[in-house]
């Protein structure tokens, strides 16, 4: 495992890890305002 590896495994975690809250928090926006 070379420093290249280890940055990219890292930036595609956060990329996916990124999205998942993302869209998590705009269906709990959409929600909110349906109740409203």
């Amino acid at each position: 495992m070379n420093t290249g590896a280890v940055i990219m495994m890292v930036f595609g975690c956060t990329v996916v890890w990124g999205r998942l809250l993302l869209s998590i928090s705009i269906t709990l926006k959409k929600e909110k305002v349906g109740e409203e």
